[in-house]
């Protein structure tokens, strides 16, 4: 179970990713808080918190930084220097990645009708470690009321907690 600060950032971070288009945010969040440590973890001054290296037509800033990446046969990489996708702001890493699943490679996870189908399809793809998806899933199911609620309503956990 996450801690206060923790949970603030999840639902800042669902918030985002509701902003930014994406159809499961609350799902969308519960990932970037497995990939970096409930954004403490991330390229420096980056924004990224779904862990995105810098691709073909990438245009953007990019910044350098040691990554980690877990084989098909659980060994693991690393850390190895890496060149690191920069966004203003984590709406702006989460529209990313809805443009990034737009990618045929995505099908599946997109089509999917239920949130927890869709975090263990999107996560066979886009994974870097082998227990990604039951990791995200678990933080998800932990914390399914408050981001259920704070995006139902659009308000931020922190502010209420403030107003009581």
């Amino acid at each position: 179970m996450a801690n206060q600060r923790q949970l603030g950032w999840l639902v800042s971070a669902a918030q985002a990713a509701q902003k930014a288009g994406h159809k499961w945010p609350a799902a969308a969040a519960c990932e970037a808080a497995d990939e970096s440590a409930w954004g403490i973890s991330t390229p420096p001054n980056s924004n990224n918190v779904l862990g995105i290296k810098v691709f073909s037509g990438w245009t953007g800033p990019a910044v350098d930084a040691n990554g980690t990446e877990q084989r098909p046969d659980g060994s693991w990489t690393g850390p190895q220097l890496d060149k690191w996708c920069v966004f203003p702001d984590l709406e702006g890493c989460f529209a990313e990645q809805v443009r990034i699943l737009q990618e045929p490679r995505y099908a599946e996870a997109m089509a999917a009708t239920a949130i927890e189908d869709y975090i263990l399809k999107e996560s066979a793809v886009w994974s870097t470690s082998l227990a990604k998806g039951r990791v995200v899933l678990a933080i998800y199911n932990a914390h399914k009321e408050a981001l259920d609620a704070a995006l139902s309503e659009n308000i931020s956990l922190v502010s209420a907690e403030n107003q009581a």
